[in-house]
C-alpha cells in the first residue's frame, strides 16, 4: 500500500482530515506493524512538543511531500523518516517560543461571577462563575477561534465565510451563526445544547469519534469513558437556570426537581423515600435563593419535612 504522505499524517493530529483522508489514513495503519511504528514515532514527537496547531504553507506541503517520496523509494526509509520526525519537533518548538514571545495577543478572562463578554467580532458570550475564555484580541481573516474552560452561553454574530471555533478540553464546536450553551466544567462529560442555528460538535478524535450537527433544542454529550458522542432531544427545563435567574418546575417527577438543584448547588440530596420522587411538583424559585429556602418550600408543598448533616441535605416522608 501507497505511504501516507507525512503532512496528512500530522494533520490528522489537528483533526484537520476529511472522512476520505481518515479512511485511507486507518487503511494504511492497518495493513502494517511498521507504518503503526512509524505513526506511533510522529505521534510521541508531536505531542512532546504540546500539541501545538500547525498550518502548513504550500512551501513546507511541497518538502514534506519530497520527502515522503524519498520514503516510498525504500532506499532511506528509516532514516529520513526519523529526520521528518526531527524537522517537526524543530519546526514545534519554534511555534512554541513564537506563542511565548507574544502573549498579549490574547485576552483570558476568568468569570469571579456570572459575566457577559463582547467579542472582536460583537459575539456576546455569557461565562457561568469559574469558567475561563481566552480569545485572540482581533480574529484572523477567515477564522475565529476561541478557547473556553467551564461553562458559557454564545450568541454568536453571523459572518458568513468565516466560521466561529470553540475548543475545549476534549471537544471542539463549529458554528456560523447561533446560540447555544457549552457546558466544560465536568472531567467525565461535555456538552453542547443549542437553542437556535446549528453547530457541528466534534470529538476531536481521530479513530473512535464522529462529528454530530446539532440544530435547536437538541443536546451534544461527549463521555470521557467511552470517548464517543451522543446526541438527544433536551427535555431539560432548567438548563439554563443560571441564566435567566430562574428555576421553573412544571409538574416535574420531584426526583428530577432535587436532581437539578443538586447540579446547580452542587450539594447532595437525599429522600428517605424512593417511592416519594415519582410525586409530580409544580413551583418557580430565584436562583438567587439559597438552596435550604427551596427546599424548605418544597417540604411545606408537600407536607414533608427535612434535616441537614454537613453537605447532604435528607428529605423525609411522613
Amino acid at each position: 500500500m501507497e505511504q501516507i504522505p507525512i503532512h496528512r499524517i500530522i494533520q490528522s493530529f489537528e483533526n484537520k482530515l476529511s472522512e476520505k483522508e481518515k479512511e485511507e489514513l486507518d487503511a494504511w495503519l492497518s495493513s502494517s506493524k511498521e507504518n503503526r511504528q512509524q505513526f506511533e514515532e510522529l505521534r510521541k514527537t508531536y505531542t512532546a512538543t504540546g500539541k501545538l496547531k500547525i498550518d502548513f504553507n504550500p512551501d513546507a506541503k511541497e518538502g514534506l511531500e519530497k520527502v515522503n517520496k524519498r520514503i516510498q523509494s525504500g532506499k532511506t526509509k528509516h532514516i529520513v523518516w526519523r529526520a521528518a520526525a526531527a524537522l517537526l519537533l524543530l519546526a514545534l518548538a519554534t511555534q512554541l517560543v513564537l506563542q511565548i514571545q507574544e502573549p498579549n495577543n490574547r485576552t483570558e478572562i476568568v468569570a469571579q461571577q456570572r459575566q457577559i463578554v463582547f467579542l472582536p467580532d460583537s459575539s456576546k458570550v455569557i461565562l457561568a462563575k469559574n469558567a475561563c475564555l481566552s480569545y485572540p484580541k482581533t480574529f484572523k481573516k477567515n477564522e475565529r477561534d476561541v478557547k473556553l474552560n467551564g461553562t458559557a452561553y454564545f450568541e454568536i454574530t453571523k459572518k458568513p465565510g468565516k466560521p466561529f471555533q470553540i475548543k475545549t478540553q476534549h471537544t471542539k464546536v463549529e458554528v456560523l451563526g447561533t446560540k447555544f450553551l457549552v457546558e466544560a466544567d465536568n472531567p467525565s462529560t461535555e456538552k453542547v445544547t443549542v437553542d437556535e442555528g446549528k453547530v457541528a460538535f466534534n470529538s476531536g478524535s481521530l479513530f473512535s469519534g464522529k462529528k454530530l450537527i446539532l440544530t435547536k433544542n437538541e443536546i451534544g454529550t461527549w463521555n470521557a469513558k467511552t470517548k464517543k458522542l451522543s446526541e438527544e432531544i433536551n427535555q431539560q427545563q432548567n438548563s439554563n437556570s443560571w441564566l435567566s435567574g430562574r428555576f421553573n418546575f412544571s409538574n416535574m417527577p420531584l426526583s428530577e426537581v432535587l436532581k437539578t438543584l443538586e447540579q446547580h448547588f452542587n450539594k447532595k440530596i437525599e429522600l428517605n423515600d424512593k417511592n416519594a420522587g415519582a410525586l409530580k411538583y409544580s413551583g418557580q424559585f430565584n436562583s438567587n435563593y439559597s438552596l435550604e429556602n427551596i427546599i424548605k418550600t418544597i417540604c411545606l408543598t408537600l407536607d414533608f419535612s427535612y434535616e441537614k448533616n454537613e453537605n447532604t441535605y435528607v428529605i423525609k416522608k411522613p
